[in-house]
């Protein structure tokens, strides 16, 4: 692929590439797209619309991974780490990850101003330095962990029936938090560590804290 290009695919249809896409044009989706081979392409990924499947990073080719209303879903059983360059364009997208025994860890530094959803009941590990990622982030029924207080540079965040773990020392300030579903909770695991939550909560769902924190 040597110049841009575009996959559209038909409506409830599925399409898998085992091939090898290499090259240097940048791939712009819409439709459900399953990527399983070790993609050398440079040109970057763009995802509008639907959904892409992948088990290993390296389907994803090699340069910037741009989600713009589509949704990302890991399906490997196993632990994997993202690193490079991911952008969150101007809609809402969603990162899923299938199995539940898996946990996948976000090390690039997201940007973008558009809000995140991060779905599956599974870990995602946010360590980047995301200073330069505006938007919003919502955690359905899953669990999201920080290893790095700067990792959570957001406007908002969402707990959905989902957990919060924090591992590093110090306060986390939680301006803008909230709470939907029936069940939430926040790990504290450093007991020099501690969250500090400056919004009054409503509603009717449980926050339970656990950890050697506070």
């Amino acid at each position: 692929m040597e110049s841009d290009g575009s996959i559209r695919i038909v409506e409830e249809r599925i399409l898998t590439i085992d091939g090898i896409i290499s090259n240097s044009g940048l791939l712009t989706k819409t439709g459900t797209l399953i990527l399983t081979a070790i993609n050398t392409w440079t040109g970057g990924l763009s995802i509008d619309e639907d959904e892409i499947q992948f088990d290993d990073l390296s389907n994803l080719g090699t340069s910037t991974t741009t989600l713009n209303g589509g949704i990302l879903i890991y399906t490997a059983f196993n632990e994997d780490s993202a690193s490079g360059e991911a952008v969150l364009g101007e809609n809402a997208s969603v990162f899923s990850i299938q199995d539940s025994s898996s946990k996948f860890e976000i090390s690039t530094d997201l940007a973008g101003a558009a809000g995140l959803t991060i779905q599956g009941d599974s870990t995602t590990e946010l360590t980047g330095n995301n200073s330069g990622w505006s938007g919003d982030i919502t955690v359905v029924s899953s669990t999201l962990e920080l290893s790095e207080h700067d990792s959570l540079s957001i406007r908002k965040l969402t707990l959905n029936d989902s957990t919060l773990i924090v591992v590093p020392s110090g306060d986390l300030a939680l301006d803008n938090f909230a709470l939907t579903g029936t069940s939430s909770t926040i790990d504290v695991e450093d007991p020099s560590g501690s969250v500090t939550i400056s919004d009054d909560l409503t509603g009717p769902t449980n926050l339970n804290t656990t950890g050697s924190g506070k």
